[in-house]
């Protein structure tokens, strides 16, 4: 065995070992919490200075040159007939992915969860109906600000810069102390075709430390989806943070457009407290009371959907698949839902929630109800 081969061979033992050690610190959540508050904004700010200014996405050219390179040299080394020693130099970039993504991101998993907005259990069936009155009427006005396409979707009326600008000034404006303080700039997906077909509507790379969205989503979807992907290059990784994250983001923002979305992609969480206060219509009633605009948009996404079916399984399992081994609830960790019990009232048995979801709690604090 020569002398490179032996380094390969120990370069390729070293990673998996550090790859592992990685993994044991990740089991201590206040460490890991130290390490992404600490260390791990270091590792974003470098390649926020190297490749933040590039306007395409670098992550998509990487991934490119390393499967290419990749087939290029195992059908080289089978033409070769090359020792099996020698293999390790293909195994190495396949292994700096996961140390690289470990140091960025990876802690970040076994954070504690975020505190943000804890309601009591205290809240009554008509301060459920009051809360969904006043956010739908703001919903309602915040639509007519919008302009919507012959198709019924509302048209975004920013360019990325302005996007990212609004978005990051009202991160910083927030100012939550569990995310990291840097801007992070969002990247149009150059193969945002292709993400379409998968049902995909951003990424978060964080070994490049790239948030990437898909130009071919509905525009409703697009500042939530930034703000979500933002959320994880700012040190929230589990989904249903980022995804509360997003919504504070949007809901909080003077911007209708912003303010829009993040109704758009929350609102279902509302009305589902309708179907807790003893009243079978109330959830169509209030739906109905929608703006004809919001529900066209509404039934426009789900025509715009239905057509990419295919792949869509296919990202789901995947997702899913590496979701629960970083420690989510798989793609059920997206959807906001109340914890619910039953209870015997006058003989019945009735379906009562017995924790409000996230998004629930946040809309409670944000209406001071």
């Amino acid at each position: 065995m020569n002398r490179s081969v032996k380094n390969q061979a120990w370069l390729t033992l070293a990673l998996l070992v550090l790859f592992f050690i990685l993994i044991l610190l990740a089991q201590f959540p206040l460490l890991a919490e130290w390490f992404t508050i600490s260390l791990a904004p270091l590792y974003f700010f470098f390649f926020q200075v190297v490749l933040g200014w590039l306007p395409f996405s670098i992550t998509e050219l990487v991934w490119g040159a390393l499967i290419l390179s990749t087939l290029v040299t195992i059908i080289h080394k089978i033409r070769k007939k090359a020792h099996l020693s020698s293999w390790a130099w293909v195994m190495i970039p396949w292994l700096m992915l996961p140390n690289s993504f470990m140091i960025s991101s990876g802690m970040a998993y076994q954070r504690p969860p975020l505190q943000l907005f804890n309601e009591t259990l205290s809240k009554e069936p008509d301060q459920f109906v009051s809360l969904v009155n006043a956010a739908l009427l703001d919903f309602n006005a915040v639509s007519e600000a919008l302009v919507f396409d012959e198709k019924g979707s509302v048209t975004n009326p920013y360019d990325w810069t302005t996007l990212n600008r609004l978005l990051n000034d009202q991160f910083h404006f927030l100012s939550i102390p569990e995310l990291h303080t840097f801007s992070v700039l969002a990247k149009p997906m150059t193969f945002s075709w292709l993400y379409t077909e998968f049902q995909i509507t951003g990424m978060y790379f964080s070994p490049l430390g790239e948030v990437l969205i898909n130009t071919h989503i509905p525009d409703a979807l697009i500042p939530f989806t930034i703000a979500h992907e933002m959320a994880h290059a700012k040190g929230v990784m589990r989904e249903q943070d980022a995804n509360l994250i997003a919504m504070y983001v949007c809901l909080t923002s003077n911007d209708p457009f912003l303010r829009y979305s993040g109704y758009f992609n929350t609102f279902y969480a509302l009305l589902n407290l309708l179907r807790y206060v003893g009243d079978d219509q109330a959830y169509g009633r209030a739906y109905q009371q929608l703006s004809l605009e919001i529900r066209n948009d509404y039934r426009y996404q789900g025509t715009f959907w239905a057509q990419y079916t295919l792949l869509d399984d296919l990202a789901r399992w995947v997702n899913d698949v590496y979701l629960r081994i970083m420690g989510n609830e798989g793609v059920t960790s997206y959807v906001d839902v109340p914890t619910t019990g039953t209870v015997v009232e006058n003989g019945q048995t009735i379906e009562v929630i017995t924790q409000f979801s996230p998004y629930q709690q946040l809309y409670f604090y944000l209406f001071n109800l």
